[in-house]
């Protein structure tokens, strides 16, 4: 743990939970990209996918197929983008290990990229209320 590190201290974020296992919390975006933007954040203080162990890969995988399926009868989604940036040189902010899952739809006017690779990309895209964060989790979770 470092007391430094927002994905640390849960009570940044806690309100964002959706749902959890033993080595990973899926968050929903504060500033969404699209709707259904979240991300799956490891519970102990990594930066890298390197430094994940084969139990922790396999839960990986079992809470983003848990939660693409629930996105999927939320949202009716047509893609999803999966990433992560390691290291600052890649765009890493924040230090610590987590994966953007990112909806598309087949009717979107403009790249969620195209916001994501503005210089300031927190300006770009809304920051959503506490109470409208815990209104989409809702939703999400009736889904799960």
């Amino acid at each position: 743990m470092n007391n430094h590190c927002q994905f640390c201290r849960i009570e940044s974020f806690k309100h964002q939970i959706i749902c959890q296992n033993k080595n990973f919390h899926i968050i929903h975006s504060r500033s969404p990209l699209t709707k259904g933007h979240v991300m799956i954040v490891t519970k102990k203080h990594i930066d890298s996918f390197l430094d994940l162990t084969e139990l922790e890969i396999k839960d990986f995988f079992k809470i983003l197929k848990k939660i693409s399926k629930s996105l999927k009868k939320t949202y009716k989604y047509d893609g999803i983008n999966l990433f992560t940036n390691v290291g600052e040189t890649a765009g890493q902010i924040i230090p610590h290990l987590h994966f953007h899952l990112i909806l598309r739809f087949k009717d979107e006017k403009e790249s969620p990229f195209n916001k994501l690779n503005n210089s300031k990309p927190h300006e770009i895209h809304k920051r959503l209320t506490r109470e409208e964060i815990i209104s989409r989790i809702k939703n999400i979770k009736e889904n799960l």
